[in-house]
């Protein structure tokens, strides 16, 4: 069996060091913690069986406040994938920007939703801004100094009411990354209000598409936006990627998925991704290769 998608998307933990007023974080009720190592190389190793090529390292929480961080890129890179992360850049400190450069990371997505303190620490709560600009630049000159560059620094800027203000000013603050892009916020399903759900539904398509989304316990999700793990589909533990993806649940949402009728599936009805007509990106410095692709590896989605 060959996944449809090349992707598969890992939450190795939904710890976090930060409350962000875009993440429901007050919402959340399953369990926090950290894949399992063993739980991990099984995925890994079933995941490469089946087609996969590309592995995104996050979900709900900091992927770096993870033991293993280091040790799963080194894996996933063993095993010819590659591999991308999103952070704060909150532990992006000497020791770990070594450690990221040297262990073969492909892409680093960092979230930077603010260009003064005062907006910085408002949106990202928990956080300092000092040390985040402090981490972020010396990751870029010690990257540039390795003359490692093929580790790219994408830095990610979400429109709030907090930070509107200094939209236009993104692209120049960080004129030293290799990647800026400029979005509008999503809801998380039931978690935030940012976005009118669409009255006439059309399938995002996602449930045969891809790419497989994995929480750190090894159940199975839709895709990131299910934050709390409202629809299970399987369970890693116990399955395979093979029988998970034939599973009869799996096969009733993708049923109703192609027949856009969702009514027996509360929190895909609910969903903003649903309107098609909706524009999230707002700028990129390189459009052609971010507009209409996944908002982690950039594989293009538009084809059904």
């Amino acid at each position: 069996m060959k996944l449809l998608n090349p992707e598969v998307r890992i939450e190795n933990t939904n710890l976090c060091n930060s409350n962000c007023v875009m993440c429901p974080r007050e919402k959340l009720t399953r369990p926090l913690g950290v894949m399992e190592w063993g739980l991990f190389k099984k995925i890994i190793d079933d995941a490469k069986g089946c087609g996969i090529k590309h592995v995104f390292l996050g979900g709900f929480g900091e992927p770096m406040q993870d033991a293993y961080f280091i040790k799963r890129i080194k894996y996933i890179k063993h095993n010819g994938l590659t591999v991308n992360t999103i952070t704060t850049a909150s532990f992006l400190n000497p020791k770990m920007s070594d450690e990221i450069i040297e262990s073969g990371l492909d892409s680093i997505r960092i979230s930077f939703y603010g260009l003064t303190k005062e907006v910085y620490e408002s949106i990202h709560r928990g956080l300092s801004f000092d040390a985040a600009v402090r981490n972020i630049k010396e990751l870029i000159a010690k990257r540039n100094n390795k003359n490692k560059p093929t580790l790219e620094i994408s830095l990610s800027f979400l429109i709030l009411k907090e930070n509107s203000h200094q939209v236009s000013e993104f692209d120049k603050f960080w004129v030293d990354a290799d990647f800026v892009e400029i979005w509008r916020p999503h809801n998380f399903i039931n978690g935030r209000n940012y976005r009118d759900r669409a009255t006439e539904l059309k399938s995002c398509g996602r449930p045969w598409r891809g790419p497989l989304q994995i929480q750190w316990d090894g159940t199975v999700v839709p895709c990131c936006f299910d934050y709390n793990g409202y629809l299970i589909l399987g369970d890693l533990k116990k399955q395979s990627i093979e029988e998970l993806m034939h599973d009869e649940l799996y096969e009733k949402l993708r049923n109703a998925h192609k027949k856009e009728n969702l009514a027996k599936f509360k929190y895909c009805s609910m969903c903003d991704q649903l309107d098609s007509g909706y524009n999230a990106l707002v700028f990129s410095n390189d459009a052609r290769r971010a507009q209409g692709r996944s908002n982690s590896n950039f594989f293009d989605f538009t084809e059904k």
